[in-house]
């Protein structure tokens, strides 16, 4: 068994036993009803706040989802996964829908000629692939 070199000054006060720690006082729980309580007294979130948190949060589990599904190797998570991904995106586009009805999400109308270029673009495209 290897020894340590207690020879220099400090070292053998520094083995010495410490006194044992405090015990920490257990956690107060407070009940659920008590918590969302102050939530609602506290954190004042309007309609915009909330939507916005709730479409932010689709598109992030969306990007998970996709993740998965491409990097998946067992068949069962890979279809467990497009199915969750595609009806959270059909939920995330009622999202959009909700807050572009109410002006909340604005977005401008595409160029024509954007559009057609787009359009064009990704035609060629396809037609690569098959």
């Amino acid at each position: 068994m290897p020894t340590m070199n207690t020879s220099r000054p400090g070292v053998r006060q520094n083995m010495q036993a410490q006194p044992p720690a405090k015990p920490v006082p257990p956690a107060k729980t407070v009940p659920a009803s008590k918590k969302s309580e102050f939530a609602k007294d506290h954190v004042a979130l309007d309609d915009v706040a909330i939507v916005s948190d709730v479409l932010s949060t689709q598109k992030g589990i969306i990007k998970m989802y996709g993740t998965a599904l491409c990097e998946g190797s067992n068949e069962k998570i890979r279809h467990l996964c497009n199915t969750h991904l595609t009806e959270l995106a059909a939920d995330q586009f009622d999202s959009f829908l909700y807050m572009s009805q109410r002006n909340l999400y604005p977005t401008d109308p595409a160029p024509a000629p954007k559009l057609s270029e787009a359009k064009q673009k990704y035609k060629a495209t396809a037609m690569k692939i098959k």
